[in-house]
């Protein structure tokens, strides 16, 4: 029998203390318990810790895994909490918080939703993967994070000991992000021109300036830099909800002439650089349905889809040959790796990269002529 005391989740001073009690029972299984003390010193969490050890014992194998199993909560349950003292107490997004409501209203709670959490295993994780067999692999493996960070959050509160499930996520094929062509962009600009300088500056701001929806409906004019020709992106927009953009970083953008502009030829007394008729900032709806009018102008695919002009811009890019490191910081991606699934649109990208080729060859050429002199 062994009573550990250590600060609690890593505390180097001060009165957090957590007990570590391990201990066999007479069959020679294996007993332990970790668990936060209310006590001052370490002193007094060892003799908590010790008494504590001795109650365990005292009570039994048997009586211990039944109230575990009382106490052990279904997915249902736990749900409440894991929203509350997790999602809201972290500071989850809205648009975070509506897309893990939908996953676990859809998927989890039908499948799983009864079952305690230390009854989830590997078999009902594979059933929940079939029922969900006709869904993208995307919302299948959104759907199996919150799962893993469900149990994961219940087993680092004490919730359970171990999550007895193997979390395997569906293969995801990396396909190509659609975009316009230059001639289908021209076009699609052209009409949006036509229709409504909002509509135009929609469009520009997607695919000239590579903004998110959310980032275009916050945009203020005070972050519009005709001096200097940028546009500085602070903040992203979900339904009312102002927020950090998604990378949780400010980025400026450069404006092309085309974009300033239009802006210049738009501006007026608002915060928000559009708005509806009503003067209330851009919803949603009112965006895919801008989008939806350009392209039905322009003879395209009616999508509405404002992502595809994000798309749009980094793959010209791309394709007009710019560094990728220069593509990352215009997208505001944190990671290059979120960039490098344009690189294969890069006219240059294989070329220069079969020439490094050429170049060690003709190196070793001279390498060798070299060493043939010395000898000589």
């Amino acid at each position: 029998m062994s009573v550990k005391v250590r600060p609690y989740r890593g505390t180097k001073a001060g009165n957090d203390w957590e007990i570590d009690i391990r201990f066999e029972w007479p069959d020679g299984d294996v007993y332990r318990e970790r668990k936060r003390t209310p006590c001052d010193s370490r002193a007094q969490a060892l003799r908590w810790g010790e008494a504590r050890e001795r109650e365990m014992f005292k009570k039994g194998k048997e009586a211990i895994e039944a109230e575990k199993r009382i106490a052990v909560p279904t997915l249902e349950v736990f749900w409440e909490r894991y929203l509350s003292d997790h999602c809201i107490a972290t500071g989850h997004a809205k648009s975070t918080l509506s897309l893990k409501n939908t996953l676990y209203n859809a998927q989890l709670l039908p499948h799983l939703g009864q079952l305690r959490l230390d009854e989830i295993g590997t078999a009902h994780v594979d059933k929940l993967k079939a029922a969900m067999a006709d869904r993208q692999p995307k919302t299948v493996n959104n759907t199996l994070s919150l799962l893993s960070n469900m149990l994961n959050m219940a087993k680092e509160w004490g919730v359970i000991e171990v999550v007895k499930c193997k979390l395997v996520k569906r293969k995801d094929p990396k396909t190509e992000a659609p975009f316009f062509t230059f001639e289908d962009f021209a076009k699609l600009e052209a009409s949006a021109k036509k229709l409504d300088r909002r509509i135009h500056i929609l469009v520009l701001l997607g695919g000239r300036a590579g903004m998110r929806r959310g980032e275009i409906i916050a945009l203020r004019w005070e972050n519009v830099d005709f001096a200097r020709g940028m546009i500085k992106v602070v903040e992203s927009d979900w339904h009312g909800d102002v927020k950090p953009p998604k990378s949780g970083k400010a980025r400026d953008v450069p404006m092309t002439k085309e974009l300033s502009k239009a802006l210049r030829g738009h501006m007026h007394k608002g915060s928000r650089v559009l708005l509806n008729d009503d003067k209330k900032p851009l919803g949603i709806d009112t965006v895919r349905l801008w989008i939806t009018r350009a392209e039905k102008e322009a003879g395209l695919e009616e999508t509405g889809r404002i992502h595809i002009l994000r798309h749009t811009l980094l793959s010209h890019l791309a394709m007009k040959g710019a560094p990728l490191r220069t593509i990352q910081e215009v997208a505001g991606h944190h990671a290059l790796s979120m960039t490098a699934r344009y690189l294969h649109l890069s006219p240059n990208a294989t070329r220069e990269a079969m020439g490094l080729l050429d170049e060690g060859a003709a190196a070793s050429v001279r390498h060798g002529h070299d060493s043939e002199f010395l000898e000589k």
